[in-house]
């Protein structure tokens, strides 16, 4: 197999967003055959099924996928994805199948590659991994929930510490497909966000759709139904109306979460969400995390943290970069925003706003509704965004994805490009400290070529369109052929 056919197979598993212990099997009556050849393709073609959903009981037997974190060595920026066979007993088979991730920057590991793997004891909680080259390595820890902590030691006796948060392998495909290329067209792109599903985005979200307007709405899944908050029925119908649904994390907890916690508030959420009927992969970032999940820098994402973000978002809405940079791909990781509630003055905001009308420019801004002053304190720029998407001097999205270009469109891409240069791009500008704006320089731009990572088999597109949830039948059948059929034979399906 030639090494362009190597990277394809190795490809991340395609979008969509299937539910632990959830059917609709009226939904998907006729797609059965279909549902199941595509979720087959997508495992052979890609090497990466997976499928992290919320706990799992540690006595349920059969297949889970492990999100690990090693701190150490080759691992350290890394994530490593593994489908693990829990087994019943010490004569039975276990699965230990290694899964492509991405590493910050984008391109494909697996540090696992090749290993064949032999259970050290009968819980599964131990394995011997011996690499293509022939050395040895140790894999063990301990399980307490659905977490685990333990050591990779190596064959010299180096140990790493590790830790992993175990999640049911049903949900075969949340790995995010690559973000596609920026597009050519060089018009602004603009997005309104809204955080925390409280109950006065009811009256800002009906201000929207009276002028013809969307919104991208980023949930708390744990806050979805509690007092003064949205419901998720409330949130379906506004997807149904042209909102944008994405993840804000779980809990929105003020914390440096450990790595067991990142995983789940991430991981887990989307899984959440998922288990609702939101397809989605993006993730906005907390403003009350701290420490090293805070992302208010580049440097905090050249991490395993950002690898993470870039295995299962094609978008990040962090705080690592000013607002003001032009389009770039790169800027899909740590995506920025301006807040234009909590007390911001309509001055400031008109000076954002001219800034956000140059040409190849995108800017998000978030509206926290709660602390509007007054339910109409925003109805004059709202008016604007209106008149200017009608004029066709700006275009106005529903989701963070597309202000870069659809998850569904695009071909073949190349190299990541670099990380944008502040400074650098079309006349960049950025506030002074008194509110007002001063004009960088402008350079060639060369380092925000386009690029295209998008699926060539496209498979992530049908499986988006065709593909809500599983029914049990289908579940059982895919864990099966995972954990079993050939991969020979699933290419000719």
């Amino acid at each position: 197999m030639s090494g362009e056919r190597e990277g394809t197979r190795r490809r991340l598993a395609p979008t969509t967003s299937p539910a632990t212990g959830v059917a609709e099997s009226a939904r998907l009556s006729g797609r059965k055959r279909w549902t199941l050849l595509a979720l087959l393709l997508a495992v052979a073609c890609f090497d990466s099924v997976t499928a992290p959903v919320g706990a799992v009981p540690a006595a349920d037997p059969g297949v889970h996928l492990w999100v690990f974190h090693i701190g150490g060595g080759s691992y350290a920026d890394h994530i490593q994805l593994v489908l693990i066979g829990d087994g019943v007993s010490w004569q039975t088979p276990r699965a230990f199948r290694p899964i492509a991730s991405r590493a910050w920057d984008g391109t494909l590991t697996n540090d696992f590659a090749g290993v064949r793997a032999t259970p050290g004891d009968p819980t599964g909680l131990s394995w011997m991994l011996r690499g293509p080259t022939g050395q040895t390595l140790q894999l063990a820890y301990t399980l307490t929930g659905d977490t685990a902590t333990g050591a990779l030691t190596l064959a010299d006796g180096t140990r790493y510490p590790l830790v992993g948060v175990r999640f049911s392998a049903a949900v075969a495909t949340l790995i995010a497909p690559a973000l596609a290329r920026t597009s050519d067209d060089s018009q602004p792109a603009v997005l309104i966000r809204v955080d925390d599903i409280p109950a006065t985005d009811r009256d800002f979200l009906r201000r929207l759709t009276a002028r013809g307007l969307t919104a991208e709405i980023a949930v708390p899944t744990r806050f979805a139904g509690q007092p003064n908050r949205l419901t998720w029925d409330e949130l379906r119908s506004w997807r149904a109306a042209g909102m944008g649904v994405v993840l804000h994390s779980r809990y929105h907890l003020s914390t440096g979460a450990g790595a067991q916690h990142f995983i789940s508030e991430t991981v887990g959420g989307f899984a959440e969400l998922a288990a609702h009927g939101f397809a989605s992969h993006v993730f906005v970032q907390p403003g009350t995390w701290r420490d090293s999940i805070y992302f208010d820098s580049p440097t905090k994402l050249h991490t395993w943290r950002g690898a993470l973000l870039r295995t299962f978002t094609t978008v990040a809405e962090c705080y690592a970069r000013p607002y003001w940079l032009p389009r770039a791909d790169s800027l899909a990781l740590g995506l920025p925003h301006v807040t234009i509630s909590d007390g911001m003055s309509d001055s400031v905001t008109r000076r954002i706003w001219e800034v956000a009308l140059r040409p190849n420019h995108v800017t998000v801004f978030l509206v926290h509704t709660a602390r509007l002053m007054t339910p109409s304190r925003l109805d004059w720029f709202l008016d604007q965004v209106a008149a200017a998407s009608a004029a066709g001097a700006v275009r106005v999205v529903a989701n963070s994805e597309d202000l870069f270009g659809s998850v569904r469109t695009g071909s073949d891409g190349d190299q990541l490009p670099g990380e944008p240069q502040e400074g650098k791009g079309e006349a960049n500008q950025e506030p002074s400290g008194d509110g007002q704006f001063s004009v960088r320089p402008a350079a060639s731009g060369g380092e925000h070529r386009r690029i295209d990572h998008t699926d060539r088999r496209r498979v992530a597109e049908r499986l988006q369109r065709g593909l809500l949830f599983l029914e049990p039948e289908l579940h059982e059948q895919l864990l099966r052929d995972v954990h079993a059929a050939p991969q020979v034979g699933l290419l000719h399906l």
